[in-house]
């Protein structure tokens, strides 16, 4: 399992020097340690999770949205999302998992799923730049729009506004 620090640091729960420098410098935050931890654990008991490649995590006030490698997603969810249902009862918060190497509409589009994403345009302002995320009424749970925003703020470092698209 790939994860943000190294393998020796993830078992022995002490972070090396170069790990130590990367959460210092803000590349690596406790929230990835936690969820690369939980995964490893959970990898002891379910194979699928040996070859993933965990790359972040972030962490809002009611849900954790982790960001792994293109492929790797259906090995997080599991047959029937009961892999995912164990991690989520590991800690302690409901989690989406999205998958990197795409642009940025498609994280969007996938940590919002089932919400359609109708568009997402980058508004110029004084105070700097601003995603505008127009959705529509999906199906399923409401996820709180403010720990979408945290989470999307924290992934592109841009303030975010959510606006709801209504066909006439």
């Amino acid at each position: 399992m790939k994860a943000p620090i190294c393998g020796v640091c993830l078992k022995s729960g002490i972070l090396c020097r170069t790990c130590l420098e990367k959460f210092e410098s803000g590349r690596v935050t406790e929230t990835d340690i936690k969820v690369a931890r939980a995964l490893l654990r959970l990898s002891g008991s379910i194979k699928s999770l040996r070859d993933i490649d965990m790359q972040r995590a972030f962490e809002s006030d009611s849900m954790l949205a982790i960001v792994c490698a293109r492929g790797d997603a259906a090995r997080i969810i599991g047959k029937s999302g009961l892999t995912v249902k164990k991690l989520e009862k590991e800690l302690g918060k409901p989690v989406r998992i999205v998958e990197s190497g795409g642009d940025m509409r498609a994280f969007i589009t996938d940590l919002l799923h089932p919400v359609p994403v109708h568009g997402i345009n980058v508004v110029y302002r004084p105070q700097g730049e601003v995603l505008r995320v127009l959705t529509g009424k999906g199906p399923g749970p409401r996820v709180p729009v403010d720990d979408m925003r945290s989470i999307i703020m924290r992934m592109f470092r841009k303030d975010v506004e959510f606006s709801v698209f209504r066909s006439a």
